[in-house]
């Protein structure tokens, strides 16, 4: 007995497409306020307030797209520029 497989991509609806570009939007502005700052996704920051390092990503996955700082210990804080100081690049 011989399987066929749809090699079709799953099919989105109108409103889905919609709803990626908006999501995608959001996404690049975020990216483009990081850029404004000298800034980029993964790059390295440190707190001016208690020295913490981490690296800057930008939250896709729930709500509103936001910058956020991944910090060693596993905790993620919203990225503020006042709090935080760039101290190196992504490679």
């Amino acid at each position: 007995m011989q399987t066929r497989l749809s090699l079709a991509p799953a099919v989105l609806s109108l409103q889905a497409k919609l709803d990626q570009i908006a999501r995608d939007r959001e996404v690049l502005s975020v990216l483009q306020s990081l850029a404004r700052l000298g800034l980029r996704e993964g790059d390295t920051v440190s707190n001016t307030m208690s020295g913490a390092k981490g690296r800057i990503s930008v939250r896709r996955d729930e709500g509103p797209a936001v910058a956020v700082v991944q910090i060693a210990t596993g905790a993620v804080e919203i990225f503020d520029a006042q709090l935080w100081r760039s101290t190196g690049t992504a490679a």
